[in-house]
C-alpha cells in the first residue's frame, strides 16, 4: 500500500507541473522541480497523509508545526493528496473513514440536509434510545415533548420549508430530506406522508426512520413506500433479545410489538415495493450492544433471507464501555465482516461505520462551543412543533434539567406559514450555544471540518488545496505554486 501510494503521489505531482504548464504556458519551464527533490517531497506527502488518516481534523498550521513543513510546500503536498485517487481510498478505509464520509458528503457533494422530526409518541421503549428513560429499578418512561399542546407544523408551513428548498437546490446545492425522531414518525402518519409527497414532487431523496412496529398498517407501508429509503431500526434477531431491547422487563408487548410481526412487517414492505415503488430501499439501521453483538452473524442472516437491501452496524454513541467489553464487541464485528464477505451475501450491502464510538479519539478531549449558525449551514432539524436546531440534541425531547427546560433554548427560529427555512437561516432568532459535547459523533466530524477549513484558510491555504475536498481537483492557485518553486 505505501508504495502504491507513493507512486500515485509521484504521478499526480506530474499532473499538477502539467496543468500548471497547460494555463500558463508562458511561465514555460519555471515551474519544473528537480528530480530528487520531488522524490523527497512525496516522501513528505507520505508522512502527511499518514497523519491525516489518525488525524483527520489538523490544520495546516498545526501540521506545519508537526512535520516542519512550511505553508507552501505543505499546500502542493495538500494538492498531490487531494488529487490522489489512492490517497482518498486509503483514508476512506481507514479507522475515520466516518470522518471522511462525512466530508465526502457535505463538502464534495455539497449537500444540505434537512431532517424533520415528526413523532410524538413511540410503541418502544428501547434501551439505547435518548428519548428513553430508565430509572435505578430498571423501569423505562419515554420522556415526550413538553410542548404537547403546541401547535404542529401546519400544511402551508411545510409547503413553504419545501419551497425555500428548492430555491437552495437551483442555487447548486443537492438536497436530502430525512424523516426520523424524536419519537417515532409513523405515529404520525398524514404528516410523514406531506412531507414525502412534497419530497418526490420537487424530486428530492426522502428517507424514513422506523422502529417498524406499526408498517403491520397497509396505510402505513403504503404511505412509507413513497420514500426514496426506509431504514428500520433492528439490532438482534433474537425474539428474547428483541423484548429486552425494546420493551421493559415488566411490560409484556403487545402481539403486534413482538419480533415475528416485525418481520412480518418487513416481509410484507418488499413484497409490496415491487408494485408500489421498485426504487425504494429498505435496510435495518442496527446498534451494535453490549447484550446483542453475539447474535450479528444471525442478524445477517435474517437481513438476507428478508430480502432487504443492506444493513448499517454502528455502535451506540451515547455510551462507552469497558475495555473487556469493547474487546469482545470487536471480535464480534470481526466476525461479522468475515461473514459478509461470502457469496451469499452478495446482494446485502453491509456496512461497519468505525468512527462513532465515545472511546475514540473524536470524544476524547474536545470542549467549547458548537458554531450553530455554520453548522445550519449543512444541515438542520425541524421539531413537530416547527422550532430549528442545527444539531440532533436540540431537537429530540429531554427530561433532564440540563435541557434548559424547553426547545426554545436551542432553536434558531420556529418555522410559521409567514416564516421560512430561508428566512430563519439568513436571519435567525438567535444562536443557540450548544456544547460539543452535546454533538453526535457525526455533528462533531463536521464541526471538526468546517473549524479546520476556517483555519487554514485564516492560515492562508485557500479551499482549493484542501486534502479532502476532491470537488476542486482542477483548481489551481498559481501564486502558491510560484512561491513553492522559488523556495525549491
Amino acid at each position: 500500500m505505501k508504495h502504491v501510494l507513493k507512486q500515485d503521489l509521484y504521478h499526480e505531482f506530474l499532473g499538477i507541473e502539467k496543468d500548471i504548464e497547460t494555463k500558463w504556458p508562458f511561465m514555460g519551464n519555471r515551474f519544473r522541480v528537480a528530480n530528487p527533490w520531488k522524490r523527497e517531497l512525496v516522501e513528505k506527502a507520505w508522512t502527511v497523509a499518514d497523519i491525516l488518516k489518525t488525524h483527520p481534523y489538523l490544520s495546516g498550521e498545526h501540521m506545519s508545526e508537526q512535520t516542519g513543513l512550511g505553508k507552501d510546500h505543505l499546500a502542493i503536498i495538500y494538492k498531490m493528496i487531494q488529487r490522489s485517487s489512492a490517497c482518498q481510498e486509503y483514508f476512506k478505509h481507514s479507522s475515520n473513514r466516518d470522518y471522511f464520509n462525512v466530508v465526502s458528503h457535505y463538502f464534495n457533494r455539497d449537500f444540505y440536509t434537512l431532517v424533520f422530526f415528526v413523532g410524538t409518541s413511540c410503541p418502544s421503549r428501547c434501551v439505547y434510545c435518548p428519548s428513553v428513560k430508565i430509572d435505578s429499578m430498571g423501569r423505562r418512561r419515554l420522556i415526550t415533548y413538553k410542548d404537547a399542546m403546541e401547535s404542529k407544523l401546519s400544511d402551508d408551513a411545510l409547503e413553504r420549508v419545501f419551497d425555500d428548498l428548492s430555491t437552495i437546490k437551483q442555487k447548486g446545492r443537492d438536497i436530502l430530506v430525512k424523516i426520523s425522531g424524536g419519537l417515532e414518525p409513523l405515529t404520525d402518519p398524514a404528516t410523514m406522508e406531506k412531507i414525502i409527497y412534497l419530497s418526490n414532487r420537487r424530486s428530492f431523496p426522502v428517507k424514513l426512520f422506523t422502529n417498524g412496529l406499526l408498517l403491520s398498517d397497509p396505510t402505513n407501508r403504503n404511505i412509507a413506500l413513497m420514500a426514496s429509503d426506509i431504514r428500520i431500526s433492528l439490532s438482534t434477531s433474537d425474539e428474547n433479545l428483541y423484548r429486552s431491547i425494546c420493551f421493559p422487563p415488566s411490560k409484556q408487548p403487545l402481539k403486534q410489538n413482538t419480533l415475528n410481526q416485525l418481520k412480518n412487517n418487513i416481509r410484507m414492505l418488499v413484497l409490496e415495493r415491487s408494485v408500489i415503488n421498485p426504487g425504494c430501499k429498505i435496510g435495518f439501521n442496527s446498534i451494535i450492544l453490549p447484550d446483542n453483538h453475539l447474535h450479528l452473524v444471525s442478524l445477517l442472516e435474517m437481513a438476507r433471507d428478508l430480502g432487504i437491501d443492506y444493513i448499517d452496524f454502528k455502535p451506540n454513541y451515547f455510551s462507552s464501555y469497558d475495555e473487556k467489553t469493547q474487546a469482545a464487541m470487536d471480535v464480534s464485528v470481526r466476525e461479522a465482516k468475515v461473514v459478509s464477505s461470502h457469496e451469499s451475501y452478495k446482494d446485502l450491502y453491509v456496512n461497519f461505520t468505525g468512527s462513532l464510538s465515545r472511546n475514540d479519539l473524536f470524544w476524547s478531549a474536545w470542549n467549547g462551543t458548537c458554531d450553530a449558525i455554520k453548522q445550519s449551514d449543512f444541515k438542520l432539524f425541524i421539531t413537530p412543533y416547527g422550532h430549528c436546531s442545527p444539531v440532533h440534541y436540540g431537537a429530540f425531547p429531554h427530561g433532564e434539567p440540563s435541557f434548559q427546560n424547553t426547545l426554545e433554548s436551542y432553536s434558531m427560529g420556529e418555522i410559521t406559514p409567514h416564516r421560512g427555512l430561508l428566512d430563519i437561516l439568513d436571519k435567525p432568532d438567535r444562536t443557540p450555544e450548544i456544547d460539543l459535547n452535546k454533538l453526535n459523533p457525526f455533528e462533531l466530524m463536521l464541526n471538526l471540518e468546517i473549524s479546520r477549513e476556517d483555519a487554514d484558510k485564516k492560515w492562508g491555504l485557500p479551499l482549493c488545496v484542501s486534502p479532502y475536498q476532491t470537488s476542486q481537483r482542477d483548481q489551481i492557485p498559481p501564486d502558491l505554486f510560484f512561491r513553492f518553486t522559488q523556495e525549491t
